[in-house]
């Protein structure tokens, strides 16, 4: 099958590029707002912290903040390119991370010390598949005894200290390495998010069939399949992930018990509120962009 002729790669980086200059001109307000979200996760971050600590979910909650931080970039640019619906992609796993924050903060070293276990032994699990696959074929192993070896001796250390503090290491990364996530949002009493939120997300990343009409467009009675950037969603999928970004930041206070941090986050979610009231009625007037809605808005009844 030979390709449409000129939609090569270089094509595809041109417009998401130009695509991305006119969507971060329309939401120039919005993304403003970046470099204190960067400000903020700066500050959880600055902050001492160990899992060899008294307070081990410090170290935590600092990982997960720069891992929210992460996925937020992503998903930002995404959606100013042209492809919101991959953004949502990166909204399950900050949705997941604010999840498991709440829980953490209920009983926070246990919690953060078999989060770290449950990590560990995941990646144990992979790497002696991957060794025990490449000897049995006569294959370079390259460096994975020596990481195996590192590895283990990292959950050698993790293991000691859950004992040290009175804790069986394989209790706890049973209890909270892996969380049941629709009891803990039963227990927290957010049980509604699991069944809208997180179901929704699911549904893009396991790629089931109310995921993928994000790409197709009838019109005149003929079906179009688009390849390209889509020009629609990218105010509303940026204000969701930056809402999102918040949210989890206001968990990560509550680990970190610290209220400016919470405070801060808190005022970012508000000023977000403010900008998309402001671009509605923009909107509504005709003197303000069309924020071209995000398809989880329109999905979950948003607008």
């Amino acid at each position: 099958m030979n390709p449409s002729p000129g939609y090569d790669w270089p094509w595809y980086r041109s417009e998401m590029g130009a695509l991305a200059a006119k969507n971060e001109a329309a939401s120039a307000v919005l993304l403003s707002l970046f470099s204190d979200y960067r400000q903020l996760t700066e500050r959880v971050i600055s902050r001492p912290s160990s899992y060899a600590s008294e307070r081990p979910q410090d170290y935590v909650a600092s990982l997960l903040a720069v891992r929210c931080f992460r996925l937020a970039v992503g998903a930002i640019l995404l959606s100013q390119s042209g492809y919101p619906d991959l953004a949502v992609d990166a909204a399950r796993p900050i949705w997941e991370i604010a999840i498991r924050l709440c829980d953490l903060g209920r009983d926070p070293v246990p919690a953060a010390l078999g989060y770290l276990l449950r990590g560990v032994w995941e990646e144990l699990i992979v790497m002696e598949a991957e060794l025990r696959y490449r000897s049995e074929n006569g294959l370079d192993v390259g460096n994975l005894p020596r990481n195996i070896g590192a590895c283990r001796a990292y959950q050698s250390s993790l293991e000691l200290r859950a004992r040290s503090l009175g804790h069986d290491p394989r209790v706890i990364s049973n209890r909270y390495g892996r969380l049941n996530v629709r009891q803990v949002c039963k227990d927290l009493g957010v049980e509604k998010s699991y069944l809208v939120d997180y179901k929704f997300f699911s549904t893009h990343a396991h790629s089931l069939a109310a995921a993928t009409d994000d790409a197709v467009k009838e019109r005149g009675g003929r079906r179009e399949l688009i390849f390209g950037p889509i020009a629609d969603g990218a105010f509303e999928s940026a204000f969701d992930t930056l809402r999102n970004l918040g949210v989890a930041m206001c968990f990560v206070a509550q680990v970190v018990d610290d209220p400016m941090i919470a405070a801060e986050a808190e005022r970012l979610i508000g000023l977000l509120e403010k900008i998309r009231s402001s671009m509605r009625r923009g909107a509504t007037r005709g003197t303000g962009p069309d924020e071209g809605m995000h398809p989880t808005s329109q999905k979950r009844g948003g607008r």
